[in-house]
């Protein structure tokens, strides 16, 4: 059964993946015919990326400052680069930083977008942004209002490691800059110190909401597009409140959604100690590399860490397994992640231990982490 070339066109570019579009032909009956040959040729061609080394050079210099040094020195070496504009977007989108920042750094790097996704996905992404930040009552209307909630990690029983999420809502205000106040004051009664620059994990999360008459002259609210979330004093996330029409292009790409899984190499191998520092959404800790054999795989880079329970547990770094009781950041472990090099807690000097007998371990992925629990046995881990 043949399509139209518009609605076989129309199928490529709403399809994410290849997979995507493979399966969208063959519900159509159309897997062996030329349609489905052109589709997946077609496909392939407008996802290849291609730059000339300045472009990258230039695209780089988007994402400056995001990572560690490690980290970015590592992904964006001219000789040997490991990201790529639409990489690098998603870099953008997930970093904490001002979202006027982050409208500014991506709109730069759209001028490098080569491929049909980068620039279907910046398009959308600086679309969504400017809606957002338009959307943030910056004067007092009758129109608008803001509810916020302030987070935090609270100690659970007195364990360092034990960390649960609460949060509780502050009074309506009416402008961002209300917030801020409202934000200073509470940190000035929590931590003795009108700053918002404090040494604990937490953050605020707000919502515009909007005064509306309906059509039989009642008083009713409706909330805005977006949840917004704050960094201290700065607006850095956006996440979809409209869930009937979620745009996938930006879901992939860290907006409009709690998916902080952001899987890009990374220069650590096994045995080394590396710092995750997910501030202010998680505590500090420390990892050990026990496995990167699959650097380029979400689930190929595997870290050991000291659970709530203190006991050793290996997971996957890349999805944020690294934190107690599985608690997923709002900032993904890459950014920040740098060696560790320093004295480590006591609570976790165990990973120095194994770290400093790595070298006996075979590197088959079985065998390792079966002779580092080996190892963590025997220390009554």
């Amino acid at each position: 059964m043949r399509i139209s070339a518009e609605e076989l066109n129309k199928l490529i570019d709403e399809s994410y993946t290849d997979y995507e579009l493979e399966k969208k032909l063959k519900e159509r009956n159309l897997e062996g015919t030329d349609d489905y040959e052109y589709a997946m040729s077609k496909y392939d061609e407008l996802v290849e990326f291609g730059y000339a080394p300045s472009d990258f050079i230039n695209a780089a210099r988007c994402i400056h400052g995001l990572l560690s040094d490690e980290m970015e020195k590592y992904l964006t070496d001219i000789n040997d680069p490991k990201v790529d504009v639409y990489s690098m977007t998603k870099i953008i989108a997930g970093a904490p930083i001002p979202l006027g920042e982050k409208l500014r750094r991506l709109n730069e790097i759209s001028k490098y977008a080569s491929a049909w996704i980068e620039r279907k996905t910046l398009d959308e992404c600086i679309k969504q942004l400017n809606m957002a930040i338009d959307d943030i009552p910056t004067e007092q209307s009758d129109e608008t209002f803001i509810i916020a909630e302030s987070c935090w990690y609270d100690l659970d029983d007195g364990t360092p490691i034990d960390w649960i999420h609460r949060s509780s809502s502050l009074p309506p205000v009416a402008t961002l800059d209300d917030l801020r106040a409202a934000i200073l004051d509470e940190f000035a009664e929590d931590f003795e110190e009108r700053t918002y620059d404090v040494d604990y994990p937490t953050w605020h999360e707000f919502v515009v909401w909007h005064r509306l008459i309906n059509e039989e002259g009642h008083l009713e609210y409706k909330s805005g597009t977006y949840k917004y979330i704050m960094c201290g004093a700065d607006v850095c996330f956006i996440e979809t409140l409209d869930y009937e029409s979620k745009v996938k292009w930006i879901e992939k790409c860290g907006f409009l959604s709690r998916s902080t899984d952001l899987n890009l190499p990374v220069p650590f191998t096994a045995g080394d100690l590396v710092t995750v520092d997910c501030m202010p959404f998680a505590p500090v800790e420390h990892l050990l590399i026990v496995n990167n054999s699959y650097n380029f795989d979400c689930c190929g880079l595997r870290g050991g860490f000291i659970d709530e329970n203190g006991d050793f547990k290996i997971d996957s770094v890349k999805h944020s397994h690294c934190f107690p009781k599985r608690y997923t950041s709002r900032l993904s472990p890459l950014y920040r992640m740098r060696l560790y090099k320093e004295k480590l807690p006591e609570e976790e000097v165990i990973l120095e231990e194994i770290s400093n007998n790595m070298s006996i371990f075979d590197e088959d992925e079985r065998n390792l982490y079966g002779s580092i629990l080996e190892q963590v046995k025997s220390r009554g881990y």
